[in-house]
């Protein structure tokens, strides 16, 4: 009764999206399971899912459970390319992210902050694997996670 009612309907699914990641997240090492959910979030985060129109809020939600699942497999499989594979999160955010940057766009912050969470997440993977390019002027000036050589130390 409390789900199909229109405005609780979201934070129930939001709700109920977040236990079941975080509980993958806490309770297994499954790789198998932590895909399928990976896989479930990537199709939440859509703009429709089962050929319903997906609310901002629980796409949002998506990925950033998305985020925080993408943190317990290897960096290969979330960032890395080569001939034949291209990461999963690259495949993910490419349409989402120019949908976000779009002018006279109603995406709503909370969808642009998490996209925003998980490009950070995929270039750290990408770092971590050293697949950015030669000309990356962040990686060359900085060290991950410090602020040698910066006006700000």
């Amino acid at each position: 009764r409390v789900v199909g009612m229109a405005g609780r309907a979201t934070s129930v699914r939001n709700a109920a999206l977040r236990a079941l990641c975080l509980s993958n997240f806490i309770g297994t090492e499954d790789d198998v399971s932590t895909e399928s959910l990976l896989d479930l979030c990537e199709e939440v985060a859509q703009e429709r899912y089962r050929n319903h129109d997906v609310p901002m809020a629980l796409r949002a939600t998506a990925l950033e459970c998305w985020s925080l699942l993408s943190t317990t497999i290897n960096d290969f499989y979330i960032s890395g390319s080569s001939e034949d594979h291209i990461g999963r999160g690259l495949v993910m955010l490419s349409p989402l992210l120019q949908d976000c940057l779009e002018e006279n766009n109603d995406t709503s912050p909370e969808l642009r902050s998490a996209a925003g969470e998980c490009l950070a997440i995929i270039h750290e993977a990408r770092v971590n694997l050293g697949e950015t390019d030669g000309d990356n002027g962040t990686e060359r000036r900085y060290g991950q996670g410090g602020w040698e050589n910066t006006s700000w130390e």
